[in-house]
């Protein structure tokens, strides 16, 4: 065989190699080894519980009317492969037959979400511990069976989710944060409230993700004894860690219970608002962009002194 034609061989083989190996990484989970077991439930949890969307950070900007940069996540972006690829590789870390089903890529996922969603609904023992076992396993439906347990409104299931909610995969705390809100509403109020205290910045940047969650789980509860929690994120979060989008779902979840109370936090939020507008003289479109915010928090003042 002529020389150039053995050396376009070899480099054609080592780039088959190379590519393989490659595709092998980008697929393997933190961690990973082979022969590896999913972690019980009381186990330390692991570092990403979502393999795929964890590992690619959201680290794509857009340019903010405020001036500057705002992070952008990649989690939609990249679930549709996480629906393929991370039940596929579940499946061999799944010990409990009953649990194995779930991470089973033969099942269409939609199916295995309903059967889930169905467990929610039985809310029997047998069914509780499927979910927590599932809740705590290294697969792409562990979230959907935290999400499940608020149907559930039993002490058990509400320890249980308090505990989650410390867990360092995002969503699997904000469904936490979610499912507990239903099942111990006002009861659950300071475990959601120190959760969204803890996760104003992550390192995975998912923040928003975990705090959306937090601040929609306290609206839904209802209670005055939320607002307090509320305005914080005004005073720590919005416009600090994460942006003025923020700051509107602080506003819909104030407006979302419905208490006249909720009015001096408001009031407080309105008032920075107009000192930064104030301040931007030389940025019309940043102006413009806090004239929308303080018409939104001005109404929902209107709305709830009606409610008096």
């Amino acid at each position: 065989m002529p020389l150039k034609s053995t050396i376009r061989t070899g480099l054609a083989v080592v780039g088959v190699l190379v590519l393989g190996w490659v595709a092998v990484g980008l697929f393997r989970r933190p961690g990973e080894d082979t022969g590896g077991q999913a972690p019980g439930r009381g186990s330390q949890a692991p570092q990403h519980t979502q393999p795929v969307a964890a590992e690619i950070r959201p680290n794509a900007t857009t340019a903010s009317p405020l001036g500057g940069t705002t992070t952008a996540t990649t989690a939609q972006a990249v679930n549709q492969v996480i629906a393929f690829v991370a039940p596929a590789q579940a499946a061999a870390r799944v010990s409990s037959p009953a649990v194995a089903r779930f991470a089973d890529a033969s099942i269409p996922v939609e199916q295995r979400m309903s059967e889930i969603d169905q467990l929610g609904q039985r809310g029997d023992a047998a069914a509780v511990q499927i979910l927590m076992t599932l809740g705590d396993t290294y697969t792409y439906l562990n979230f959907q069976a935290i999400e499940a347990l608020g149907r559930v409104k039993t002490p058990e299931v509400a320890r249980y989710l308090a505990g989650k909610t410390g867990d360092k995969d995002p969503k699997i705390v904000a469904a936490a944060m979610q499912s507990l809100a239903q099942v111990q509403g006002a009861a659950g109020i300071p475990v959601i409230a120190a959760t969204l205290a803890a996760n104003r910045q992550r390192p995975d940047g998912f923040q928003d993700t975990v705090c959306a969650a937090g601040v929609k789980a306290l609206g839904e509860i209802g209670s005055p004894q939320a607002i307090p929690a509320l305005a914080e994120e005004f005073e720590q979060t919005v416009g600090k860690t994460l942006q003025h989008e923020y700051g509107s779902q602080v506003i819909a979840a104030i407006k979302a219970i419905g208490d006249s109370a909720g009015v001096p936090a408001l009031e407080a939020y309105a008032l920075r608002l107009q000192t930064q507008r104030d301040a931007m003289s030389k940025n019309p479109m940043g102006q413009h962009y806090l004239d929308g915010k303080l018409a939104e928090v001005r109404a929902a003042i209107v709305f709830l002194l009606k409610t008096k």
